[in-house]
């Protein structure tokens, strides 16, 4: 965590460059006692980035309620800028998967 809480990301949005800005407040909820994220887990040794990248990928679709049942390319190619395609694994075989890798 930085002193200021503000993170700013570099990500493409539809395919272009842009910088989406967030604060460090994050979702958590408690259940007998144990208070946890609502999302992404906080890493080893109390990493935060995890829970922060999936914070700016709410904020670009809205929300987070917006990101349920997402798919994970669409936040890499956020992320990346590179093209990005979906593989349902059940449906290939161990060759196959290599073959495509």
């Amino acid at each position: 965590m930085n002193k200021s809480g503000i993170y700013a990301f570099n990500v493409f949005v539809k395919g272009i460059p842009a910088v989406v800005t967030i604060d460090d407040i994050l979702p958590f909820y408690s259940v007998k006692g144990i208070t946890r994220p609502f999302f992404a887990d906080i890493g080893l040794e109390g990493a935060t980035w995890g829970p922060l990248i999936e914070k700016a990928w709410a904020k670009i679709n809205g929300n987070y309620e917006r990101t349920a049942a997402g798919w994970q390319h669409e936040a890499l190619r956020v992320l990346t800028g590179a093209p990005s395609i979906d593989y349902l694994t059940a449906s290939y075989n161990s060759e196959q998967i290599f073959s495509i890798l």
